[in-house]
């Protein structure tokens, strides 16, 4: 289809919306949801956006951050035109500028297939010793792929079509302190609004643990719990772990019937073998899970999962001397070369970021190297299956978070100081139940060393033999 100067081709099974006055028009790629007005649809909120670019591009991309959802917005007008992803980047963009032009697709080898320019493999060693040896788990790093030229849209940039290159937007101001009752507040707001959107929008189902994220998302559905199929899949856990135990318990007492699904092993060769092109990175990991649960039972359900961690301090507060390799560290690839090269690079920018307006440059890190990269993939690989999406995907939502002292959202303490105040507040009956409760004796060792306030110490020493390993390793190279 024509999109103002451009031509989008679409799978028949995405969410496209559009609105236009002549002067612009913007087009819509997926399911978005509006956290202020939840009865709103996937037009309608187009046309807003529509209003919201009759300004200026900086007011449109403060009016995309109140937005919940797995999308992407193309804008085309006489001014600007822009692609811009959802808070976390979960409707990837990848794109290619080779040839004077700007080439787009939701996956690198999509673009290397039908651009010849686009297929060159990258020259760079480092990069490609990172790619056949040392990555794990589908976890990139970097905006750079596999490909020469072809790049990788990330979390907090958009996409100026004209001038062919990727801009940071987020963060643009300093962030102003809010208290833990007014986060509380607002944090309850928006993702009981959010919920209430897609669960009137869509048959639903999620899989409840243990944990934090499904703990507060099923707070947040109180009154429209009993619509969402609440499901775990058994991975060999057994009857009583955690992840099993509570969440069976605690949905019973609530009067909500809770399926456990035993995952069968077998997985179609037909499917394995589509599953594994259709995105670049993907892993067999959960496959039997996508297959034999997701598409094989439940095809036309949205899943509802949450990924609060961006604003619960995953990689710990801001060092004092914040290195590259303690950023490769943080990643999970302290021997790699290209690794310790990109985060030297994207070092610089986030230690300018945090002088300037005081956010925490591992947050960020999380946000666009871990969550930006290896989340993205992990939701493209299922897409094949089921559609998701994420009430916390909100960057107003994770700016929230970051506004917050860093005492009330610790990673450490389950569920934090924020979120067991917004569990509280949406449904107290929920908090009866232990979060992430010891499930190994590796786990009660661990809650016992976080009780006497030796574990971070720990992990502080295990980092610091690393670091003296990595020198060492230096000098004598």
């Amino acid at each position: 289809m024509q999109t103002g100067h451009y031509l989008l081709y679409a799978h028949p099974d995405l969410v496209l919306s559009s609105s236009g006055d002549g002067k612009r028009r913007v087009l819509v790629l997926g399911d978005v949801y509006d956290s202020h007005e939840p009865q709103k649809g996937n037009e309608e909120i187009a046309s807003d956006i529509l209003l919201a670019s009759a300004d200026t591009l900086e007011r449109l991309l403060c009016h995309l951050s109140g937005y919940a959802g797995t999308y992407a917005v193309i804008l085309d007008s006489d001014e600007h035109s822009v692609v811009v992803t959802d808070a976390r980047g979960l409707r990837e963009v990848y794109y290619h500028t080779g040839g004077g032009s700007v080439l787009c697709a939701s996956q690198p080898h999509v673009l290397a297939q039908r651009c010849p320019e686009a297929a060159a493999i990258s020259d760079d060693p480092t990069l490609l010793a990172f790619y056949r040896r040392e990555l794990w788990d589908s976890r990139w790093i970097g905006d750079g792929t596999y490909f020469k030229s072809i790049r990788h849209l990330l979390p907090n940039h958009y996409l100026d079509l004209r001038t062919r290159r990727a801009h940071r937007y987020w963060p643009v101001a300093p962030l102003q302190p809010c208290s833990l009752d007014d986060a509380v507040e607002e944090c309850c707001r928006r993702l009981e609004n959010t919920m209430r959107a897609v669960t009137e929008r869509h048959r639903c189902m999620m899989a409840v643990t243990a944990g934090t994220d499904s703990r507060v998302l099923l707070a947040a559905a109180r009154g429209r719990a009993k619509d969402i199929y609440c499901f775990i899949n058994d991975h060999n856990l057994g009857s009583h772990h955690p992840d099993i135990r509570v969440p069976k318990q605690m949905l019973e007492a609530a009067g909500i019937e809770f399926h456990i699904h035993q995952v069968p092993d077998t997985v179609d060769e037909d499917f394995r073998r589509i599953f594994l092109q259709n995105t670049f990175l993907a892993s067999e990991r959960l496959l039997p899970s996508i297959y034999n649960v997701f598409f094989g039972q439940h095809q036309g359900r949205v899943l509802i999962l949450g990924v609060s961690e961006i604003g619960r301090t995953f990689f710990g507060s801001a060092p004092k001397h914040l290195t590259s390799f303690r950023m490769a560290y943080k990643l999970g690839y302290p021997n790699s070369q290209y690794v310790i090269r990109e985060c030297e690079r994207i070092r610089l920018e986030l230690q300018a970021l945090s002088r300037e307006y005081g956010v925490n440059p591992l947050s960020l890190l999380y946000w666009e190297q871990r969550l930006g990269n290896w989340g993205a993939t992990r939701n493209s690989e299922s897409n094949i299956a089921v559609e998701k999406v994420d009430p916390f995907n909100s960057r107003a939502l994770y700016e929230l978070f970051h506004r917050v002292d860093e005492r009330y959202r610790s990673y450490r303490d389950n569920p934090c100081v924020l979120l067991s105040e917004v569990i509280r507040r949406l449904w107290p009956e929920l908090l009866q139940w232990p979060v992430n409760p010891p499930g190994t004796r590796r786990d009660w060792v661990m809650g016992v060393l976080e009780r006497a306030h030796v574990f971070e110490a720990g992990k502080e020493l295990k980092y610091r033999v690393s670091e003296a390993c990595h020198r060492l390793r230096r000098a004598f190279r």
